[in-house]
């Protein structure tokens, strides 16, 4: 019976590991964009113009504020500058 526990255990365990290796593969592979309309570019600029007012409007609500940063942050590097100091670096996706 303690064979056959750990050897379900291991079983769960092998399956998760697949399922985060498969979504860190997903997770790896570069978005492409492909070219935008015209009509569309100029709205992402305007709103992007507009994005501090928005910001601080009230208009978005914590979760969509947080969903637009995932879409426009493609990584955060955090360096350890000294015991008690991080430097971090924000690198935005590029269009």
């Amino acid at each position: 019976m303690v064979a056959a526990e750990l050897e379900q255990r291991w079983e769960n365990a092998l399956r998760e590991l697949k399922l985060a290796q498969e979504n860190y593969a997903q997770r790896q592979q570069p978005q492409t964009v492909d070219h935008l309309p015209k009509e569309l570019k100029t709205a992402f600029i305007n709103i992007g113009q507009r994005l501090p007012e928005l910001w601080h409007s009230g208009t978005l609500t914590q979760v969509q504020k947080k969903s637009l940063l995932r879409c426009l942050i493609d990584k955060v590097v955090i360096h350890r500058v000294a015991r008690d100091t991080v430097r971090t670096r924000i690198i935005w996706k590029r269009w």
